[in-house]
């Protein structure tokens, strides 16, 4: 969610670094219940869930991010597809940003996360404890993106 030069992201921590969402793609973040496997995915897909009587495609923080999988962080899609979730460990604050300290994944001097999580761009230094590690912002639209391909053929 932008207002003007901020921007308001959720972030969380993991193995492979911290990372972060834009608040205005969460639709919100749950408890994780039962996943069912989906025969024929990828390890990235853990399966898929029910929530509210809605179908969500379960996207695995722990193959993505190396996460201890206890919550699911459910994503907004930009049209009416089936929403998509990612399972994530604590989630460590939600911050607003100064836009400023934002730079694009090609300018960051540094290592940067997994080749399969897409990244739009890069905090430095991010939230209130500051930090000197980067949080790598992730792009939701590329993350749901890649779920219809990765299920091989299973409609999102």
């Amino acid at each position: 969610m932008t207002d003007g030069d901020r921007v308001e992201c959720l972030a969380f921590e993991t193995p492979a670094g911290r990372f972060a969402v834009e608040t205005g793609w969460v639709r919100e973040l749950v408890e994780l219940g039962e996943v069912t496997p989906v025969p024929g995915t990828p390890p990235t897909v853990a399966g898929v869930t029910s929530l509210r009587g809605s179908i969500v495609v379960v996207l695995s923080g722990a193959a993505l991010l190396g996460v201890d999988e206890e919550r699911l962080l459910v994503f907004e899609r930009e049209d009416d597809r089936r929403p998509v979730g990612l399972t994530v460990g604590a989630v460590a604050a939600v911050e607003t940003i100064e836009t400023t300290a934002i730079t694009t994944p090609a300018a960051f001097d540094g290592e940067g996360p997994n080749a399969d999580v897409p990244v739009k761009a890069v905090l430095l230094p991010f939230g209130r404890d500051g930090t000197s590690e980067p949080t790598f912002v992730l792009d939701v639209a590329a993350l749901g993106e890649a779920v219809p391909a990765a299920r091989g053929g299973l409609e999102a």
